[in-house]
């Protein structure tokens, strides 16, 4: 076991947790709040919300993203995107 535990809050941005997974020989990061342990993130929880698809409701266009586009670059529609749902497994 490592002494010196490199941790999170809550609050941290992902991007942060992100590069702190790639920059470090480390593949999970506790998250604190206060000195109380409230998660793990893990390598496969960034991977998996970097591969989160997003598809417009008006012509089915698929996008891949952490957030979710602003517009259709097919059909230019603004309607909110819905996020698709990834089959469990590998």
């Amino acid at each position: 076991m490592t002494t010196a535990v490199v941790s999170v809050t809550e609050a941290t941005d992902v991007g942060d947790v992100r590069h702190l997974l790639i920059d470090r020989p480390i593949h999970r990061v506790p998250v604190v709040s206060g000195s109380k342990l409230v998660g793990i993130v893990s390598r496969a929880d960034i991977v998996a919300l970097l591969i989160t698809e997003w598809v417009c409701p008006v012509c089915g266009e698929s996008m891949r993203g952490e957030q979710s586009p602003a517009s259709c670059p097919k059909c230019h529609s603004t309607d909110a995107f819905v996020v698709q749902e990834q089959p469990p497994g590998p």
